[in-house]
């Protein structure tokens, strides 16, 4: 048995050959509707776990950080003013 195949023309837009590349249509619809995906889809994918993780991380090194800066502060003034 042979396979049954027919050939059919499929459409093909042409490029915007009388913009440049950054104003084409194929460069500025994608960017303006998000090309498909955007951030909630990519955070949609994430693991809660793995998110908590992103977000609470971060964020506890900044605190660590700070709370040693200002000790940090604390004792040169301490050292300075007598």
């Amino acid at each position: 048995m042979v396979p049954v195949t027919e050939e059919m023309p499929v459409p093909v837009m042409p490029l915007s050959l009388d913009a440049p590349w950054w104003k084409s249509k194929e460069v500025n619809v994608p960017v303006i509707s998000g090309g498909g995906a955007s951030i909630l889809t990519a955070l949609g994918g994430i693991p809660w776990q793995n998110l908590l993780m992103i977000i609470i991380g971060p964020a506890g090194f900044a605190g660590f950080f700070y709370c040693g800066r200002n000790a940090d502060l604390k004792f040169l003034a301490k050292q300075f003013s007598g």
